[in-house]
């Protein structure tokens, strides 16, 4: 059983577990079940064996039904529960709040399709649910809705098998039995002082993503691994905290910011507050890293070219989380002015007085010196540009004797949330914006929102060029709107139409769909428009086409571990951009 949770294989990046269940499927060879979850009636939901048109906003009211049905008809298996998991009896007696009855009216779908779900891939000998985290409920939920469908996995057995979810090995790459230099071990995240920890913008609130929450990932990872949890991708300020502090000057004053392979005026959330921020005078530097112009390089003091992936060298580990090393040498070498992002950060590192931190010069130096860990050179590393460390090995936790982490098991009790003073088992809470917390919102704005579809061949938001042939094959933003709702506000298939939510209203072109929800409006992220004027406050058309112009980041809403902002199941209204008589 495979289970696409609010993402789409066909569009996103690359994901084979989708095509080996469909060609499975059209040989006849094998019956496996797909299970889609998505407001909208996608390419893959009409392969699906079981569609569950959910409300956005609401997956983790979902996770904690089929949780509920799993426990409740014993569906899980006893043997991996009983031996690998933790806290199953706190978990039990906690789903019980969450019946498929109360879930239904939550999500919009009904009892018995939720029932007849979580039996099919609990009964299933194999199942993975594919749910990249930036897909799916991008509310005030997000930590919990990531917590259950873990729960899920436990539950069902489905942890580092095959047909499962396999489980990559925390130290890294081995090669003839050396471990190859990690990126954490060049992180030097030891180096930071105490005092400094503790100043990381929102480390007060939302710890697992802060010096907090790394310091206690690390100590395990250290035991376990022997090796230092990868910062990158651990150790993040939330956006909405970061943009505040630069207009508030508190808890103090931001006064100088690096965008780097980053354009924040697409990104970040609520982009009117963002550009206020990139805008003020509180901010005296801002440096930016960049291929070409964009809304975010036109506001900045400098703008430095960097070089293209064509024009440097490559050698990644994924962060530290993955049994190989890939990469490469450089096709060309960078045109113009254009430098390796290397040479920046090193540059900078020299001219604060950090020269004995940065001994490589240049990024093969580097390269070099990670390969001569395991023995090789980098001639022979571009050679061989992919270095597979082991073969596959499942069921890892039998040999070394249990899961990295406080306890040993796979912890469906967190104990490391309740260290951190957040709540050991997931839950569900109502969006910030619906027509049940907000119903006076959502008189003037009765539709739910959902932002960041993706689609191709764009790529976050990269990609919008006229003439590269990319954009020629998708030149407009498109939103898509149910028939009937939006023949009731006079709106044909490709009109433009206004999107607007209490912080402001966008463009995007109607497509009529009978596929989605009356009440549901769906719209494509990273929308801004390189033809358009480039000058402040046009900035490339940011302000008329970015869903991000629409978004909710109030700290108070966004979720309480990792300060994941509202990108999800907003409240919205639309209408042409020319009203009808």
């Amino acid at each position: 059983c495979l289970v696409l949770w609010g993402t789409r294989p066909t569009v996103e990046r690359e994901y084979s577990g989708f095509w080996q269940t469909f060609r499975a499927r059209q040989r006849g060879r094998s019956k496996p079940k797909l299970i889609v979850i998505d407001p909208r009636l996608t390419e893959e939901a009409r392969y699906a064996d079981l569609w569950l048109k959910i409300r956005p906003g609401t997956d983790s009211a979902l996770a904690l039904a089929w949780i509920h049905v799993i426990v409740e008809e014993e569906l899980y298996d006893k043997d991996f529960v009983e031996t690998w998991c933790y806290g199953f009896d706190e978990l039990k007696a906690h789903v019980e709040q969450y019946p498929p009855e109360k879930a239904s009216k939550i999500t919009w779908i009904p009892e018995d399709l939720i029932i007849a779900s979580a039996r099919v891939y609990a009964a299933a000998k194999h199942a993975c649910i594919h749910a990249p985290e930036v897909a799916v409920d991008q509310t005030t939920n997000f930590s919990s809705c990531e917590h259950a469908r873990m729960i899920l996995r436990a539950l069902t057995g489905n942890i580092d098998v095959k047909g499962g979810h396999y489980c990559y090995p925390g130290a890294g790459p081995v090669v003839d039995g050396k471990l190859f230099l990690q990126d954490s071990a060049l992180e030097l995240a030891d180096n930071v002082p105490a005092e400094a920890r503790k100043k990381q913008l929102g480390a007060d609130r939302f710890k697992l993503m802060t010096w907090p929450g790394w310091e206690l990932l690390n100590a395990i990872h250290e035991q376990w691994w022997g090796v230092s949890y990868p910062m990158v991708y651990t150790l993040i300020a939330p956006a909405p905290v970061v943009i505040r502090a630069i207009l508030t000057g508190k808890p103090y004053p931001v006064k100088a910011l690096i965008t780097w392979f980053s354009n924040p005026m697409l990104w970040a959330p609520n982009t009117k507050l963002v550009y206020k921020a990139l805008k003020s005078q509180n901010l005296a530097l801002h440096v930016v890293l960049e291929y070409f112009m964009t809304p975010t390089a036109c506001l900045a003091d400098y703008v430095l070219p960097a070089a293209s992936w064509l024009e440097r060298p490559l050698c990644s580990t994924v962060t530290g989380h993955r049994p190989f090393v890939m990469g490469g040498a450089r096709a060309i070498k960078p045109l113009g002015e254009r430098r390796v992002d290397y040479e920046f950060w090193r540059g900078l590192g020299v001219r604060l007085g950090q020269e004995e931190h940065w001994p490589w010069k240049t990024y093969e130096e580097l390269i070099a010196h990670r390969l001569n860990s395991v023995g090789l050179t980098y001639d022979e590393f571009c050679k061989r540009p992919w270095i597979v460390s082991e073969q596959k090995k499942y069921r890892k936790y039998v040999i070394s004797g249990g899961f990295p982490t406080p306890t040993g098991k796979v912890e469906l009790y967190s104990t490391i949330f309740e260290k951190l003073g957040y709540d050991p088992l997931p839950r569900y809470k109502e969006p910030p914006e619906s027509h049940f917390s907000t119903p006076d919102v959502a008189k003037e704005y009765p539709l739910i929102l959902i932002t960041g579809a993706r689609f191709k061949p764009m790529y976050h938001s990269e990609f919008r060029q006229v003439g590269t042939g990319l954009r020629e094959m998708h030149p407009d933003p498109i939103a898509e709107i149910n028939t009937t709702t939006a023949l009731r506000r006079g709106i044909r298939d490709g009109d433009w139409i206004w999107i607007e939510t209490k912080r402001g209203r966008i463009k995007h072109k109607a497509r009529l769909s009978e596929g989605i929800d009356r009440r549901v409006v769906s719209i494509q992220h990273g929308w801004w428009l390189p033809e358009e004027n480039p000058e402040d406050p046009i900035l490339y058309g940011v302000f008329e086409y970015n869903a991000n112009v629409l978004t909710l980041d109030d700290p108070e809403v966004c979720d309480a571990v990792t300060g994941n902002w509202c990108n999800r199941g907003l409240l919205c209204n639309v209408y042409r951009v020319n009203k009808p008589a």
